[in-house]
């Protein structure tokens, strides 16, 4: 049985811009939420032609389980992009999610 996402590192990659700056706002008030829940979590945001390293950094060297897109359509393309290379996952039991705010 699995163990569900609360148990596990999640990593969120924050586009601040996107939606017109609302993601931001989105984000500083889910903080609390994830804190309150008791959420294994880190997170940053976005910076430009950065983004492929950051998420890679997140998962390998960081051991995030989940990644959490928090943007529009270009964030997640970019975190998908940062997950595969050579046509394979860059770890095996990742697990992708996305917030839409774009």
């Amino acid at each position: 049985m699995s163990r569900g996402v609360k148990d596990k590192k999640l990593f969120f990659i924050v586009n601040p811009v996107s939606g017109g700056g609302t993601a931001a706002a989105f984000w500083d008030a889910s903080l609390p939420l994830l804190d309150a829940a008791g959420y294994t979590y880190s997170w940053e945001y976005t910076r430009p032609g950065e983004i492929c390293g950051q998420i890679r950094r997140a998962v390998l060297e960081k051991d995030a389980e989940v990644v959490i897109a928090v943007g529009g359509d270009g964030t997640l393309y970019d975190t998908i992009n940062a997950l595969v290379c050579d046509d394979k996952l860059i770890r095996s039991d990742i697990i992708l999610a996305a917030y839409p705010t774009g």
